[in-house]
C-alpha cells in the first residue's frame, strides 16, 4: 500500500514483532515506548531498521516539546553550569486505570510497571 511510515502502539510485548513487520514490509517505523520489552529486542529492531535503509525512531514526546527543547539549548550551552545531579518524580493517578493487578498498565508480562510505563519520562 501506499504508507511512507506505521505508528506501532501495541502491547509493548508485540513492539518488536510488529515493528519488524513493517521494517519488512518496507516501511519506516515510529515505535510507541517503550521500544521494546528488553534492549535485545531493541537493537534488533533498529539493526533490522539499519539493515534496509530504514527510519525507526522510538516515539517519546517529551522530547520535542518547547520547554525540554530549551532545558537541552541550556545545558549544551552550558548556560546553567554542570549538572551533577538530577532528581524526577512522576506518577500516574490510579483511578485513571483499570483495578490493580488486572489492569495491563500494572502487568509486567505484558510490558507493564513503573519503568516500562513511566520510566522514560525521567531518565529520557
Amino acid at each position: 500500500p501506499n504508507v511512507d511510515i506505521v505508528y506501532v502502539a501495541s502491547l509493548h510485548t508485540d513492539h518488536r514483532a510488529h515493528a519488524e513487520l513493517a521494517l519488512n514490509a518496507g516501511k519506516h517505523v515510529l515505535i510507541e515506548k517503550p521500544v521494546a520489552m528488553n534492549s535485545t529486542d531493541a537493537e534488533a529492531v533498529y539493526a533490522l531498521a539499519r539493515a534496509k535503509g530504514l527510519f525507526a525512531l522510538e516515539g517519546m514526546w517529551t522530547r520535542f516539546m518547547p520547554a525540554v527543547e530549551h532545558a537541552r539549548e541550556l545545558l549544551d550551552s552550558d548556560a546553567i553550569g554542570h549538572v551533577a545531579l538530577t532528581s524526577a518524580d512522576f506518577c500516574i493517578n490510579g483511578s485513571d486505570v483499570g483495578p490493580h493487578p488486572t489492569d495491563t498498565i500494572f502487568d509486567a508480562d505484558l510490558g507493564g510497571g513503573a519503568v516500562r510505563i513511566l520510566g522514560g519520562y525521567t531518565i529520557g
